[in-house]
């Protein structure tokens, strides 16, 4: 169990419940501590690294672009973290955690499982690839919530955070999708290492 969980964004608020249910851990998702935004997670990491002291810390982002996971912390924490600050970064970002998760992925959007990207991490933007497969989907309130109505600036559709929330929490298996995700593979070991300490 962590004494406390924070994430850089809405959607990994979502997704945490799932990845710590793999490993056999638990956090009330009403305990999670929403940074909203890679900024105000960042600049709050080298703080949590220094309560691991005292504390067991899970946090949760994105890499973006970034070129490494292991340097992407280093360089902002001059170091490795503490052994009780467990960070872990999603290469590129969340989405491509969620569409590793291919045929869980297919089905819940509505198309065919061709059409998802077999190697997600190395997509540029997954949240992009995301909003594209949706318009292919023949399901309607997929179409019409995760891709931005035409003719307007938004990059995603209304619903796009309460529908991929919704597969977070009911369809999307870690185990599974880390098949197709090396970060997410070893996120889930790092967590299970600290599981079974």
């Amino acid at each position: 169990m962590f004494d406390a969980v924070f994430v850089e964004g809405d959607l990994e608020v979502a997704v945490v419940p799932a990845l710590l249910g793999a490993c056999g851990l638990s956090v009330d998702p009403h305990t999670i501590i929403n940074k909203r935004g890679i900024q105000n997670f960042w600049k709050d990491v080298p703080r949590l690294n220094k309560a691991a002291q005292h504390k067991r810390i899970f946090a949760l982002a994105d890499l973006e672009q970034e070129p490494c996971p292991s340097d992407a912390i280093a360089s902002r924490l001059g170091g490795a973290p503490h052994p009780q600050f467990i960070l872990r970064l999603s290469v590129r970002m969340t989405e491509s955690w969620l569409l590793a998760d291919a045929a869980a992925m297919a089905y819940y959007l509505g198309i065919a499982r061709k059409l998802v990207p077999a190697d997600p991490e190395a997509l540029p933007n997954p949240k992009q690839t995301l909003v594209n497969l949706a318009r292919r989907s023949r399901l309607r309130h997929i179409r019409d919530g995760i891709a931005p109505e035409p003719g307007t600036s938004r990059p995603v559709g209304v619903d796009y955070l309460p529908l991929l929330s919704d597969f977070a929490r009911t369809r999307w298996d870690p185990d599974r999708a880390s098949a197709s995700s090396p970060s997410l593979a070893r996120a889930l070991g790092r967590l299970r290492q600290y599981a079974g300490a």
